[in-house]
This record gives C-alpha cells, structure tokens and sequence, in this order.
C-alpha cells in the first residue's frame, strides 16, 4: 500500500494513550506524543515514543494524531484553532 499511514501522533500518554502509542511503535510506526505528566512522558520515551512538548508537536509531523487527554485544557496547551480542526476528523 503506498498510501499507508506510518507517522501517527497521541496527544495523552496515560493508561489509553500509552498502550495504544506502544502498540503502534512496536508495530513499526514513528509515534511522536505529549502529556502534561513528566511520568508519563518517561514512561512512553522508555517505550521508543519520540515526546514532543506540544499537542502542536505531534500533529506537526504526524499523519493522524489521536486525542486522548482527559481535559480539554491539555488538548488546546500549545495548538491553535486551526490544527486543532485539521487534527480532530
């Protein structure tokens, strides 16, 4: 498949966001992510996550970025309107 996603993006490293942006990694995918949580973001570095800073960081380089943080002040920490509507599909 030519088209096939392989640059994905977590904005959330807890318990959702961790296990799926593992999962992905170990399947071969470049997985950037954030969190607000300095344990959380040495927790998924550990696993080979590239952590960025901001959920603007991961949707810059990402292909789909997946939102799971718990509070929508984590989701708009860095981004600006307009990524945000281009990430949330």
């Amino acid at each position: 498949m030519a088209n096939a996603v392989k640059k994905t993006g977590m904005i959330g490293l807890g318990a959702m966001g961790y296990q799926m942006a593992r999962h992905m990694v170990n399947k071969g995918f470049a997985v950037a992510g954030c969190d607000v949580l300095e344990e959380a973001r040495a927790r998924a570095k550990a696993a080979g996550i590239n952590v960025v800073a901001t959920p603007a960081d991961v949707g810059a380089g990402a292909e789909v970025a997946v939102p799971l943080a718990a509070l929508v002040d984590q989701l708009m920490k860095g981004m600006n309107q307009e990524k945000m509507k281009a990430l949330l599909v």
